[in-house]
């Protein structure tokens, strides 16, 4: 009977852990930006997968207004588009992007923002900051390697 309490009693705190564990890598990536640290160097964001999301998603629009048309012009402006945007999303989604995004204001507080956050699968958490009728952020942290990793930022 002791040794069934003692590994409910592990199993427990192995799930309060783990529940509370993407908190407090929100804590801390709220705390980094907030202090200015370098987010691009950070182990807690990955700017280039957030840049290579955007970077899919402006190739969804493309494909959109272009077509899907296998012809040489409709090729040549997927082409033509997908380096515009490219070099779109290279330039503007960079460490100060994502504090104006994740902070709003310059002295914003990053816990004020904080609508919701959960998980939405094992290996996922979704954080929305702001409420859903004022546009708010949405952000997705990945669990990688044991850590929580900020991997996605959205409008």
């Amino acid at each position: 009977m002791r040794l069934f309490r003692a590994l409910v009693t592990m199993l427990v705190i192995t799930a309060l852990a783990y529940v509370a564990n993407p908190y407090y890598h929100l804590y801390r990536i709220g705390h980094e930006l907030a202090a200015g640290v370098m987010v691009e160097t950070s182990q807690l964001v990955d700017l280039g997968s957030i840049r290579q999301q955007h970077k899919k998603s402006a190739a969804r629009d493309v494909d959109a207004v272009v077509g899907e048309g296998q012809d040489a012009v409709s090729g040549l402006l997927r082409r033509g588009a997908k380096a515009l945007t490219d070099a779109g999303v290279d330039a503007v989604i960079d460490e100060q992007w994502l504090r104006r995004k994740l902070l709003g204001t310059p002295a914003g507080s990053f816990w004020s923002r904080v609508d919701h956050a959960f998980f939405e699968s094992p290996t996922r958490f979704l954080l929305r900051l702001g409420s859903l009728g004022d546009d708010p952020v949405h952000a997705y942290l990945e669990l990688r390697d044991w850590r929580w990793v900020l991997t996605e930022v959205y409008d």
